[in-house]
């Protein structure tokens, strides 16, 4: 089976780019056994995120040289393997973008006006360029004819595919959601409507929503019906723990309060100064968006569940 020239395209793309994460994982090793100056310690948070950043820069780094050699063989998990990255790279990308157009809310009021002008053009240049490369992927990849190139060109053509949009949706919850347990071995404060949640509260939270985003997510791509209302819910209830965050008397107390408990102990960093609407602001891009799509594609998705159930025929077009 001929390799079409995209799918050989992408391939070299994560190699070279898969080189530069193992080049980052290697200097993050560097400067952690760097000496420090003289009068500054290194915290044991500090040396623990290098840590972290380093052992995560090398799992992705061999994962996409991985992907790419089975790319390059037309396996159908690399298929997979991509669709999982694209949809990571989306969600990422997408954040910082936005993040980087509030550049200059969080800024400190010492630089010069030109120069966070400058950091904010360059980031959203940069964070813009992979969000495009990630959109890219998922269409390429969702693509009937690609699609079918993995699978020896015999596979047939859905006459009722997922929306791409809930598809991505899907990808982004097993994504990023298997990180949520992750945040269960530190201090991080979780959020419950109005109120900010500590210790062994804010660890069954992380466990709940982890279990919860990627069991949503795994639904969503098996065309379940129950899997539907799952992230409905999901991102309906984050929506609404947004609204009563950011909405009901105290939102500033409770955001300045956000603010300073996320910042580890023993690091010299400013509180970031962020106004209940700009939180609102940022909330949105997160659950507004794929709320909007899973309303708007709710009869193309139940289309495709029934197109996949074993036990029903699907309707025709019309």
């Amino acid at each position: 089976m001929t390799r079409p020239a995209s799918v050989t395209v992408v391939a070299v793309f994560t190699i070279l780019g898969s080189l530069f994460t193992l080049l980052m994982a290697a200097v993050v090793g560097l400067v952690m056994h760097m000496p420090l100056p003289a009068g500054v310690q290194q915290t044991s948070f500090n040396r623990y995120a290098m840590l972290f950043t380093a052992g995560l820069f090398s799992a992705l780094g061999v994962w996409g040289i991985v992907t790419a050699i089975g790319l390059f063989r037309m396996k159908p998990w690399a298929r997979i393997s991509t669709l999982i990255f694209s949809g990571g790279l989306v969600f990422y990308a997408a954040c910082s973008l936005f993040f980087a157009l509030l550049l200059p809310v969080f800024a400190p009021a010492d630089l010069p006006e030109s120069f966070v002008r400058g950091m904010m053009i360059g980031m959203a240049v940069f964070y813009g360029a992979l969000l495009a490369i990630g959109i890219w992927w998922l269409v390429l990849f969702n693509r009937p004819a690609i699609k079918a190139q993995f699978y020896g060109g015999t596979m047939p053509v859905e006459p009722f595919p997922l929306p791409l949009s809930i598809t991505t949706i899907a990808w982004l919850l097993l994504t990023t959601c298997i990180f949520f347990p992750l945040l269960m071995f530190t201090d991080w404060p979780a959020t419950f409507l109005a109120w900010i949640a500590t210790g062994w509260l804010a660890k069954a939270l992380y466990l709940v929503y982890g279990v919860a985003g990627v069991a949503a997510g795994y639904g969503l791509l098996k065309r379940k019906t129950w899997a539907y209302w799952l992230t409905v819910g999901y991102f309906g209830f984050g929506l609404l723990s947004l609204l009563v965050f950011y909405g009901l008397p105290g939102a500033q107390g409770r955001t300045e309060e956000l603010s300073r408990m996320v910042i580890p102990k023993g690091m010299n960093v400013d509180v970031p100064q962020v106004t209940p609407w700009e939180g609102v602001l940022m909330g949105l891009v997160g659950v507004g968006l794929p709320l909007y799509f899973l309303l708007t594609r709710k009869k193309r998705y139940d289309d495709a569940g029934r197109a996949a159930s074993p036990v029903s025929t699907a309707r025709p077009q019309g």
